[in-house]
């Protein structure tokens, strides 16, 4: 049985001639085989909704939407010892763009070759041979607006891309090269957010509403017939705070028109819960289309699900998929994907607590109206007009139950203090990965380069939403004394620009060895010292 499933899955991946079945025949079919986790389970609709390094292989326009450089290593296991090894990488330009690439590699276990006499006569097996196909794939993408300016609405939500693809196929002793070209365009709805994931002074857009897509791919040739050229519409519908704040559903439809196949028609959704530095999802959905025809129902079925952490500077990411195919078996995929210097994801500000400018709880707790209803006692003592009851109602008015108060109250402070340094260490994140200026200064000296005030702006901005604790601002520099003087400066911009008190914040040399990349000063958040 394990010789009969090699060979058919052989045969119909690697041999143009049996999976065109006449005219339209082409090579380098093993591209058909979906990379992507997320895609995958989704149902393989993704053409409209690529935003992330999945995108690579099935509309390269969304590669532009990529938030922070990234890389990802996915493993398919398909039927016996035939499985997949995919690896990519992209990262964002800025204006100019994203840059990214991948290689996967589809490799077989042996099967004996068939021998034929001089009449074509079965003759018995020969030595085991093998497959190995690779797929190259280098990816451009950039915003449509960039390319042509304008007020247009539309074009400002048009993202464009294009990919180049070499392939090399291996089987037995035969080999054959070839190369296309994907082109593909995205129009998405999108929102603004201010002061995303807690950083205050800034505003992010996030996906709501509408998508489109469209991807023609493997526009090319091999070293003998054409590439497997697709044609694929996509839509979806992105939905936020459902459930939950946190909340976000998708919903896509894909349409796949091959030249050497049927249509095929692809349904997905997915639910994920959305927090700034987590996130969790589940996928589901469904295919109709030739390849699974002829299987039971459940052939067409595709589910998974996905689990991601920010912690550091990285963010961590794993993805799971299963694709069953009959009497064929399961199909299993995983991934592991690193974002290096990603800001937080972007939610709602109004959800998110005090960072995102929602009004600030008192850090003393209101009394209650018990205790307040206590207050009366003092007036039912005083008509004995002694010094006992005025004495006794004191311990009334002592407040002991007002002394417990503080333990609350300090809680409620060191909570606050830890998304208040959640938020610092965000725009410093920012500033270490190329996507905001960091603050530096004309060399040898305490004055401050122009670039470096929007990053000011951002940390004085926070700063006003904390009057109750106490910014450290240190500075860097080849003297300690110049250090110090850094720190001073962007001090006493903040504390002159914006509502911060110069009693809320310090300044001091920071030791050179902790200096981070990309700046000259860096924060943090403490308690205000006990007077």
């Amino acid at each position: 049985m394990k010789r009969i499933l090699i060979s058919l899955v052989c045969l119909f991946m690697f041999n143009g001639n049996i999976w065109g079945g006449g005219p339209g025949t082409t090579n380098a079919n093993f591209l058909k085989a979906g990379q992507g986790v997320r895609p995958v389970a989704m149902g393989e609709t993704y053409i409209a909704l690529g935003d992330g390094l999945d995108t690579l292989y099935w509309n390269p326009a969304g590669l532009v939407q990529l938030a922070s450089p990234t890389a990802s290593f996915i493993h398919s296991f398909w039927f016996e010892e035939i499985g997949t090894e995919y690896l990519a990488y992209g990262t964002p330009l800025g204006p100019a763009g994203a840059l990214g690439g991948g290689i996967a590699v589809l490799h077989t276990g042996s099967i004996d070759s068939t021998l034929e006499d001089q009449y074509g006569n079965y003759a018995g097996t020969g030595e085991e041979v093998s497959a190995l196909n690779v797929a190259f794939i280098g990816t451009y993408a950039q915003k449509l607006a960039r390319l042509f300016p304008g007020d247009s609405e539309f074009v400002k939500n048009v993202l464009v891309g294009a990919s180049l693809r070499v392939v090399s196929e291996n089987f037995a002793d035969a080999s054959i090269l070839g190369g296309g070209l994907d082109l593909g365009a995205i129009w998405r709805q999108t929102e603004e957010i201010q002061n995303p994931a807690g950083v205050a002074g800034e505003s992010a857009t996030r996906d709501r509403g509408l998508r489109f897509g469209f991807v023609a791919q493997n526009l090319g040739m091999t070293s003998d017939q054409m590439m497997p050229i697709n044609f694929r519409l996509g839509a979806g519908y992105v939905a936020q705070e459902v459930f939950s704040p946190f909340g976000r559903a998708t919903f896509a439809a894909d349409v796949l028109i091959p030249v050497d196949n049927d249509l095929k028609v692809s349904l997905g959704g997915e639910y994920a819960h959305i927090s700034p530095n987590t996130e969790f999802a589940v996928r589901v959905g469904y295919k109709i289309g030739p390849e699974i025809k002829d299987l039971d129902s459940l052939a067409g079925l595709t589910a998974g699900a996905g689990f991601a952490i920010l912690a550091g500077a990285i963010k961590y990411q794993v993805d799971y998929a299963f694709v069953p195919y009959g009497e064929l078996g399961m199909t299993h995929r995983a991934s592991l994907t690193l974002g290096f210097f990603p800001g937080g994801n972007v939610v709602s500000a109004p959800k998110t607590a005090p960072l995102a400018g929602v009004p600030i709880k008192p850090l003393i707790p209101k009394p209650e109206p018990a205790k307040a209803k206590e207050a009366p006692a003092a007036p039912e003592a005083q008509p004995a007009a002694e010094a006992k009851p005025a004495a006794e109602a004191k311990p009334a008015a002592e407040a002991k139950p007002a002394a417990e108060a503080p333990a609350p109250a300090v809680d409620q402070r060191q909570e606050r203090l830890e998304k208040y340094q959640t938020a610092l260490n965000l725009i410093e994140i920012r500033i270490k990965s190329g996507r905001l200026p960091g603050i530096t200064f004309k060399a040898g000296t305490a004055t401050v380069d122009k670039a470096s005030k929007k990053a000011m702006d951002q940390f004085g901005a926070l700063a006003e939403r904390y009057p109750d604790l106490t910014l450290v601002i240190l500075g860097f520099a080849g003297g300690k004394a110049l250090a110090a003087d850094r720190a001073a400066t962007v001090a006493k911009y903040l504390t002159m620009t914006y509502r911060v008190s110069p009693d809320r914040v310090t300044s001091r040399a920071g030791d050179p060895a902790q200096q981070p990349r990309n700046t000259e000063v860096t924060f943090q958040a403490e308690l205000p010292a006990k007077p």
